[in-house]
């Protein structure tokens, strides 16, 4: 296991806190889904983002297997991204549904 650390807008960190209550999903649970299937099929969300302007930021922090992870990291980097962005474009796109 490796701990993976993320920088992200507090709002949005807190939108995402609300969205895992809400589906009573934990943090480690729902990104280790979201990584295994852009491992499995990459692909990039629709840009229809609304805009965070708050410059307030907040850490995300969770437990993920290397293997999965260095797996994961290989594809973003083939497609020219990093797990930040991704995993930012990903929890934009489920708090904003």
């Amino acid at each position: 296991m490796c701990r993976a650390t993320v920088r992200i807008k507090k709002e949005l960190y807190e939108s995402y806190q609300k969205y895992l209550v809400k589906n009573n999903l934990t943090m480690k649970d729902d990104l280790t889904k979201h990584i295994k299937s852009q491992v499995d099929n990459y692909s990039i969300p629709s840009n229809y983002f609304k805009d965070y302007s708050n410059m307030e930021y907040s850490k995300l922090n969770f437990e993920i297997e290397k293997n999965l992870y260095e797996s994961y990291k290989n594809i973003l980097t083939k497609n020219n991204t990093i797990p930040t962005a991704d995993i930012i474009r990903y929890i934009m796109k489920i708090v904003e549904k």
